[in-house]
């Protein structure tokens, strides 16, 4: 991540001290900006604390004010026009659409909404993948599908009953609209094969996904279903309802037809979030802004190993060490 963040913004400072003198100067200012945004943008999703250059310890939020700028500026060398680069036919929606996240998980509703509401259906952002060499890699589908490394994970029991929001298995939508369990219509978003073996370890049933069909698939990282879901968390009610239903016409889904208090209206958000973002990886950063279930070194696994105390994401153990600007002895949260 610190990689791709210094080059993003050693490429923006170059590129503009050089000026004219750069071919396509202003889509690659703006591509930078972009890029520069989605790195601070996971870094403060996801990340418990970070620092850049050696600087000072950072927290999620100051880390996310820094990405809204890096998307305003990338928005700014964008212009009135727009650019078409190798990930996305649209990079104004795709730094809009990384300034709605984090003016959401800002707190700044208007701002967000405004953002999302200028995303188009048709609009998709990608991490491209091929089957080259192991960095270009989709590593979902080779380390689910290929190497029997890990699979698609059941409800988890803990303490005695389920944990809400968890478990990727037999996904269905009951006749009301309602997110079921192994009860109603199969939810396309989050297609998963038994195939009756078990992985490598010879314990855990190997529940595949069948979302990624070889190392070169393509990985959504920004598209129109996202918008929506940022547009039906910030309205509520019946207008989330129709937003829901919408994103539901695209796979054929039953329409919600339950409940609109707030609860009921943001237990069903996050679980189509789950479900719409299936191994795009965007799920993390949810659970750690909606404060969801995290062992937190309580119980263990199906195999008796037990739960370690992580949430977000620590820094490596270099980072703590060899900054003059974190005070010595201090190695981060966990």
């Amino acid at each position: 991540m610190q990689k791709s963040r210094f080059v993003a913004e050693t490429a923006h400072e170059k590129i503009t001290e050089w000026g004219d003198e750069v071919n396509n100067s202003q889509q690659l200012l703006a591509t930078a900006a972009t890029y520069a945004g989605l790195v601070y943008q996971i870094l403060g999703e996801t990340y418990c604390e970070s620092t850049v250059d050696t600087g000072p310890l950072m927290q999620p939020d100051e880390v996310l004010a820094v990405s809204e700028q890096w998307f305003t500026t990338a928005l700014d060398d964008i212009g009135s026009g727009d650019f078409e680069i190798v990930s996305t036919t649209s990079l104004k929606q795709l730094a809009l659409l990384g300034r709605a996240r984090v003016r959401l998980a800002l707190g700044d509703l208007a701002g967000a909404a405004e953002d999302a509401a200028q995303i188009s259906t048709d609009f998709v952002a990608y991490t491209t993948r091929d089957s080259s060499v192991r960095p270009r890699w989709n590593h979902v589908y080779r380390q689910l599908n290929v190497s029997g490394y890990s699979a698609v994970a059941d409800v988890v029991q803990w303490e005695g009953g389920p944990v809400p929001f968890t478990g990727y298995r037999d996904l269905t939508i009951a006749a009301d609209g309602m997110p079921t369990i192994a009860d109603g219509v199969p939810d396309p978003r989050v297609p998963v094969l038994y195939l009756n073996e078990f992985l490598q370890d010879g314990v855990t049933d190997n529940y595949a996904q069948q979302k990624y069909l070889s190392t070169a698939d393509p990985i959504p990282v920004a598209r129109w279903a996202e918008a929506q879901l940022i547009l039906a968390e910030i309205e509520g009610g019946t207008a989330a309802v129709g937003r829901i239903n919408a994103l539901r016409d695209v796979h054929g889904l039953p329409h919600y037809a339950g409940p609109t208090d707030a609860t009921s209206m943001e237990n069903l958000i996050i679980e189509e979030r789950r479900r719409e973002f299936f191994f795009e990886g965007r799920f993390l950063a949810e659970k750690l802004r909606k404060d969801l279930w995290f062992p937190r070194g309580v119980g263990s696994n199906h195999k008796a190993v037990q739960y370690g105390m992580a949430t977000c994401f620590a820094m490596p153990l270099s980072e703590y060490q060899n900054n003059p600007n974190i005070p010595e002895g201090y190695e981060g949260p966990y």
